[in-house]
Order: C-alpha cells, then sequence, then structure tokens
C-alpha cells in the first residue's frame, strides 16, 4: 500500500505491566493487518536482547535498550511501511527513563537530555496502548517473583504508568485484563481501524 497519506507509518506502541499480555497481542495484531494487505514493521522488546555485558537492570542496560528501540524505531519510521508496531516504544522509554530517575540509577540531567533529543526525531505514537494488570496477577503469571519483577516493583511500576498518564496528550486505550485474547485482539483492531487514514 505504501507510505500513509500522513507522510510517515502510521505508528502503534504497547506498553504496560510486566506480562498483561502485550507480546501475545504484539504478534496477533501484527499478523491480522498483514493479512489486511498492510506492509507493517515491527519492533520487538529490546529487553529480551540486551548484551550478556550489562549488569541485569543496570543504568547501562536502560540505555542501551533505548539506544536500539530509538534506532529501531527511526528505521522502521524512514521504510516504506504502512504500520509499525513496537512492543515497549518511544513512550516506554519515557516511563521507564522516571522508573530509573525514581530509583536514582540515573541523574535528571540525563533524563531531559534523552527525552529532548529523541524527541525530535521519533513519532509519538498515532496509538498507545495500555496492558496494565494488579501485581499478584503479574507474579502468578510470570510462575514467582524474580530478581526485577517483585511484587513491590509491579505496584510501583503500575503507580508510575498511571501518574503518566494522567499528562500524557496522546491518544491512549486502557486494555481491560479480564478480556479474553479474543476480546483484547478485536478491542486493538477496532481502535486501529479508526486511526488508519481512509
Amino acid at each position: 500500500m505504501g507510505n500513509t497519506s500522513i507522510g510517515r507509518p502510521v505508528n502503534i506502541e504497547f506498553t504496560g505491566t510486566p506480562e498483561a499480555g502485550k507480546t501475545t497481542q504484539f504478534k496477533i495484531i501484527s499478523k491480522q493487518l498483514q493479512n489486511e494487505g498492510f506492509s507493517v514493521r515491527t519492533i520487538g522488546e529490546s529487553a529480551e536482547i540486551v548484551p550478556s555485558c550489562f549488569g541485569k537492570a543496570s543504568a547501562d542496560a536502560h540505555r542501551w535498550m533505548g539506544m536500539q528501540t530509538f534506532m529501531n524505531l527511526l528505521c522502521a519510521n524512514s521504510s516504506n511501511a504502512d504500520i509499525v508496531i513496537a512492543d515497549r516504544g518511544f513512550i516506554d522509554r519515557i516511563i521507564w527513563q522516571e522508573i530509573y530517575y525514581a530509583s536514582r540509577k540515573i541523574s535528571l540531567a540525563e533524563v531531559t537530555a534523552h527525552n529532548s533529543y529523541f524527541e525530535q526525531f521519533i513519532p509519538k505514537p498515532d496509538i498507545l496502548f495500555v496492558f496494565t494488570i494488579p501485581p499478584n496477577l503479574s507474579i502468578k503469571r510470570r510462575g514467582g517473583e524474580g530478581r526485577v519483577t517483585t511484587k513491590s516493583f509491579v505496584s510501583s511500576y503500575n503507580s508510575c504508568v498511571k501518574s503518566f498518564l494522567e499528562s500524557y496528550n496522546g491518544r491512549f486505550c486502557n486494555v481491560d485484563a479480564a478480556l479474553s485474547i479474543t476480546e483484547v485482539s478485536q478491542l486493538l483492531m477496532d481502535n486501529i481501524h479508526s486511526i488508519l487514514p481512509k
């Protein structure tokens, strides 16, 4: 179909609580849109490919994930794709900046410099899907607490996402964790079709 009438691909991003179903829907929705004839570029979660030289959840790992995500978004938005779908993309990195700042792993100066630099080149998503589930359900789906994914962390993460959305002026859709996989897919597709150029 070629690029959309807005001069770049339509950007869709998934963010939210660990184990809330983002990656499952990311795969389902990407395939459905391709089956509808759209050219789709997908950007997977960068946390899955962090080099082993970085400590788990370290500030350097966080920096690397941000750079990797932004490089992929920059490339995808320069392509001829109709749609770019990111499993944890631009907004997710901004949320994580706040989390790392709150835990004193990075400075406010770094947060400000990082965000203001990339905001010049990376488009805000045309729609942000926010998957949020309670800490107990997140931990249960993961098979128990891990070193990073603890009840305390998930609770503070959910609070950070909620706080961010209160001042976010882009289009977003909260995804109800109580819905079935099929119902979530339908909700996402309905919202996506509403923003695609006619």
